[in-house]
């Protein structure tokens, strides 16, 4: 119990009862303070959940000293996914050679790297072009990369072609010999020099697909009074041309449980008719071109989830005109047994059921709905206006749920 003082104002303090005992969501709330006279004050609470995430890692740190690594800028002309490089050695040592392929902005080989390789110094041809091969990369057209070489010793040497040289095969070099990029030389891989007048000899292998649609079973799930599925995975499209999509096949304890949901989207849910207990498999089937093709990556998953047959949502308190009318409006879709039922929220806390004054007819299934009601006229003792908050409850089932829209409330 609070007391006022001379003044008439009051001041106290509440506790926020524990998770375990209470679940009170964050938000603003409404406080209410009522007299034993019959007077009444209102105000607002706001709480913020904080969630607390530490991150523990353990970090191995190999320190690799490299001898002046060499990237060639490129350009492509058509977006494609990269699968090897070649280069060509005219001298080796016992080292092996790294080669990656990283982004470049300005003109210089940034610190992502986006595919590499390695390959062993006995496997280094002098005489032919030495295969560096990796898991393909999408490269768009347009933008520009780097082949960027890397090693830890100092004996290995690659062809290059330089502008005023000669070259033993073609004579001599008139003419800039690869205008699309530049031939960068470098002593720690990230301050860059580049050289205007060379450019790397090298290969790059695209990759051709010898299919062009694939469906990869991802596996079953067991579920239990599911209403919803929904696919998680991260897709990456490299065009309009490439696709992927999900089928979900429920096999329940008859025929009659059984469904196939087809042509599903990633993060898009799907709602059942009815609640479903059995096991749901997940396929995608990825579709592409010779050149392009889609990538699902690991980690795809599949959510199930069950709707509840009934729920409430209560609104902030509003002001209304005492001895006037409150209306209540909002657009709906009931279909078959879904209900939404109006209360409001009387001065004892109580809540009292607000009847269907009028319905309207809308468009694509909608309809408006208009609830009524009329406070009682006020007394002497009684403010002009006061405070209400109003509630709906929601009622439904698996293949039929209320859908609400617009809600909206007034005094007049």
């Amino acid at each position: 119990m609070v007391q006022a003082d001379s003044s008439g104002q009051l001041t106290g303090r509440f506790t926020i009862p524990p998770q375990s005992e209470v679940q009170i969501p964050a938000g603003t709330k409404s406080v209410i303070f009522q007299g034993e006279g019959g007077s009444r004050g209102t105000a607002t609470y706001t709480s913020s959940g904080q969630i607390r995430t530490e991150t523990l890692a353990q970090v191995t740190t190999i320190t690799t000293e490299r001898f002046d690594p060499l990237a060639q800028t490129f350009t492509l002309q058509q977006s494609r996914f990269i699968a090897a490089v070649e280069l060509f050695f005219t001298a080796k040592g016992e080292e092996s050679v790294q080669v990656q392929i990283r982004e470049v902005v300005q003109g210089i080989p940034t610190q992502t790297v986006l595919a590499q390789s390695r390959v062993q110094s006995s496997a280094i041809s002098l005489t032919d072009a030495t295969l560096f091969s990796f898991t393909p990369v999408l490269l768009q057209s347009g933008q520009e990369y780097a082949i960027v070489v890397l090693t830890d010793g100092a004996a290995h040497e690659v062809a290059i072609a330089e502008l005023g040289k000669y070259d033993q095969q073609h004579g001599w070099v008139t003419s800039q010999p690869y205008q699309v990029g530049v031939l960068l030389s470098s002593s720690n891989a990230s301050t860059w020099t580049p050289h205007q007048d060379k450019d790397l000899t090298f290969n790059l292998k695209a990759a051709k697909f010898t299919s062009t649609q694939r469906t990869v079973n991802l596996g079953d799930i067991s579920v239990t009074q599911a209403s919803d599925l929904m696919a998680l995975a991260v897709v990456q499209r490299p065009s309009s041309d490439t696709s992927v999509n999900f089928t979900l096949t429920g096999t329940g304890g008859s025929s009659a449980d059984s469904f196939t949901l087809e042509n599903i989207q990633e993060w898009t849910p799907q709602q059942l008719t009815k609640k479903f207990n059995g096991n749901v498999n997940v396929r995608a089937t990825l579709s592409g071109s010779s050149t392009l093709s889609p990538v699902l990556f690991a980690g795809s998953q599949c959510a199930a989830g069950e709707v509840m047959l009934g729920a409430d949502y209560i609104s902030r308190q509003i002001s209304y005109r005492v001895g006037g009318r409150f209306t209540v409006s909002f657009e709906a879709v009931l279909q078959d047994s879904a209900t939404v039922e109006v209360q409001l929220e009387q001065d004892d806390g109580s809540w009292l059921t607000v009847p269907l004054s009028v319905q309207h007819s809308s468009d694509n299934g909608w309809r408006q709905y208009d609830y009524v009601h009329s406070f009682a006229p006020s007394s002497e003792q009684d403010p002009a206006t006061k405070g209400t908050r109003v509630k709906l409850l929601l009622v439904g089932t698996a293949a039929n749920r209320p859908r609400i829209a617009n809600l909206r409330a007034f005094s007049t």
